[in-house]
């Protein structure tokens, strides 16, 4: 026993040594590593004064950056500063410099991102010297990275970027660029590239004449701008849009001096010399010599002003170009520190790897002893017993596996339905349009109303797939934000009708809303809209021409009942139990051989549930269907 007893201590004398000798050579690579870290970010911050994280934030990685990332990072910030003070050939410099170092590392996230952002960089640069050639090249390159490597953030912007240039163009390739980038920098809700977005949309509706859509995004723009600086140049955007439309000049002329107020009171010279030049053209016009005498004093003092400017920014560029060049230096002296580390941690890999084949040598010597003793000691029923219970847990482990490959299998089945019927609208609006193009002087004008009605019906069914695929997968990913508060109900379905009522009346189907006013409840706006919206689309769609469906609403008991009946075809009790379901393809056309996918219901259960309430529905088949849902009338808790 006193022998079995000296063995065992000195393995576990033995063991602890190992651990903590491991544990040391780890403790020295981390330090190494964070000391490199420490000084890549002292460095950048020594030259930019850089807010915390800045860099990381470019990168998007919080891992340690190699010493070309980190070259090719200071080359990048660096020619930022040459960027904003427009001295673009020393920028265009830095850019490539950037671009040699993250084109060597093409296997590392950091260095694509980087190179992304260098072309992207770079073809900024070629927009502002209006170089067609050179941004062509750089910016199709920025945008064939960025999807070849799944940067969604970058990718918008090169879309973004690509449509500013060519947005006169006016192709299906601009359409698609700038709709990918307004929806992308509106779900992130990234309001400055939003904002671009919509301006850009403004001007291609505008190309198109198309004076109502280009006010819609104008509104927008408005929506989403907080700041008083931004404001002028969207007054500025807004006045073009009338003066564009040929409309009196005092129905805008407000909108001009405003975008001149806010561009002078921000120091937006730029802003407030392109509206002092444009009121200065048309006061001229009108023999207005007052107004032409004080605004032309405002465009001399604006002119004045950006030609000092410029001034300061060349003094400014001189002194950054003597700072880079001596951090530069120091990037190299960085360069060789890490070499001496790599040095370093290899000498302690191999000591380790010494240490170990000792350890190994007293490991197996010790594990046979102690073998032997544990065979006397009979601890294989103790062994055996284990052995059961990893079966057991095992078994449960693959049960489990099952399962969720079960749910992965029919969230594929659900979004290949969704792909499937993406499709068939797309088709129709493609087809139609093409057919409307190539034949436009043969056909009449009742056949060319006739071909624009199906292409709105199959637009619309578009719109409504797509708005409910984006709510239910924000409801399965957790992202869908709940925000709920006392609304009036009656003032949501009569919003709602305005739209619905339009979609019926193509099948002369009449929708009475039976709600009172100040029907108030407590819930989410959007997502209690959604489930009238849906619910009546649903109605419209089963209901043959001439029908009728009336929505009400009653209060029992602290909870508002709401009812959508209509007199359609009714559903069997055997599909009702598959209504709500979004993972089993169950679909059936309409009257009128509407087709859909099932999962507006399916997104209106979620919904009624996240609000509090319950759904359900009641048929007849061949005679009517009613769904009834609840919402409670005061804050629950």
């Amino acid at each position: 026993m006193f022998r079995m007893r000296y063995l065992i201590t000195i393995f576990l004398i033995i063991l602890s040594y190992s651990v903590f000798s491991q544990e040391r050579t780890i403790d020295k690579v981390h330090y190494f590593e964070e000391k490199s870290l420490n000084s890549d970010l002292s460095l950048l911050k020594s030259i930019f004064n850089f807010k915390p994280n800045e860099v990381r934030i470019i990168l998007n990685t919080n891992r340690m950056l190699k010493p070309s990332n980190l070259k090719a990072v200071f080359y990048i910030l660096s020619a930022n500063i040459y960027k904003e003070h427009f001295n673009y050939d020393s920028a265009i410099s830095l850019y490539n410099n950037a671009l040699n170092y993250s084109l060597a590392e093409t296997k590392s996230k950091k260095a694509q991102r980087l190179a992304i952002i260098a072309y992207l960089s770079i073809a900024k640069i070629d927009h502002q010297l209006n170089d067609s050639v050179n941004f062509n090249k750089n910016i199709e390159r920025a945008i064939t990275l960025s999807e070849q490597y799944k940067f969604d953030d970058l990718k918008a912007e090169a879309y973004l970027y690509y449509t500013k240039f060519h947005i006169y163009k006016n192709t299906n390739q601009i359409q698609s660029y700038l709709n990918y980038s307004t929806e992308y920098f509106g779900r992130m809700q990234i309001y400055s590239e939003l904002r671009a977005c919509y301006l850009l949309q403004n001007i291609l509706f505008q190309s198109k004449k198309e004076y109502a859509k280009a006010k819609i995004y104008i509104d927008k723009s408005f929506d989403i701008t907080q700041n008083d600086s931004l404001l002028a140049n969207l007054f500025y955007n807004k006045a073009l849009l009338s003066e564009n439309q040929n409309l009196p000049f005092e129905s805008y002329e407000e909108d001009y001096l405003k975008a001149l107020e806010l561009s002078r009171k921000y120091n937006i010279h730029e802003t407030a010399k392109k509206v002092s030049f444009k009121l200065l053209k048309i006061y001229k016009k009108q023999n207005n010599f007052k107004q032409t005498f004080e605004i032309q004093l405002i465009y001399k003092a604006m002119k004045d002003s950006l030609s000092k400017i410029s001034s300061q920014k060349k003094i400014f560029l001189a002194n950054i170009q003597n700072e880079i060049s001596i951090k530069e230096n120091t990037i190299t002296d960085l360069e060789s520190k890490e070499i001496e580390n790599k040095i370093k941690l290899k000498n302690y890999e191999r000591n380790r790897e010494l240490l170990n084949l000792l350890i190994i040598f007293f490991s197996i010597s010790l594990i046979i002893a102690l073998y032997y003793f544990i065979l006397t000691q009979n601890y294989n029923k103790k062994i055996i017993k284990k052995n059961k219970e990893l079966e057991k847990s095992n078994e449960k482990l693959q049960k489990t596996k099952l399962e969720l490959e079960e749910v992965g299998k029919n969230k594929d089945r659900f979004f290949s339905i969704i792909a499937h019927d993406l499709r068939s609208p797309f088709n129709s609006v493609l087809g139609l349009s093409e057919y409307i193009s190539d034949s436009m002087e043969e056909l009449e004008k009742e056949d060319i109303l006739k071909f624009n009605q199906l292409i709105y019906t199959s637009s619309k069914s578009l719109y409504n797939l797509l708005e409910n695929l984006l709510d239910w997968s924000k409801t399965q990913i957790g992202q869908l934000k709940f925000q709920p508060e006392l609304f009036d109900l009656y003032e949501i379905v009569q919003k709602e009708l305005a739209v619905l009522k339009m979609i019926a009346a193509n099948k002369n189907i009449t929708i009475q809303a039976e709600i009172e006013k100040n029907t108030f409840a407590y819930f989410d706006r959007e997502m209690i809209a959604t489930v009238v919206r849906n619910i009546t689309n649903n109605a419209i769609k089963f209901t043959k021409t001439n029908g009728n469906i009336k929505i009400n609403a009653q209060n029992k008991q602290s909870t508002i009942i709401v009812s959508i009946e209509d007199n359609g075809i009714g559903i069997s009790a055997e599909n009702i139990k598959k209504l709500f379901n979004a993972e089993k393809e169950f679909t059936t056309n309409g009257t009128n051989g509407e087709k859909g996918t099932g999962l507006g219901l399916a997104i209106c259960r979620e919904f009624v549930i996240i609000n509090g309430g319950n759904i359900e529905v009641t048929s007849e088949v061949g005679k009517r269907s009613t769904f009834t849902f609840s919402i409670p009338c005061t804050k629950k808790g």
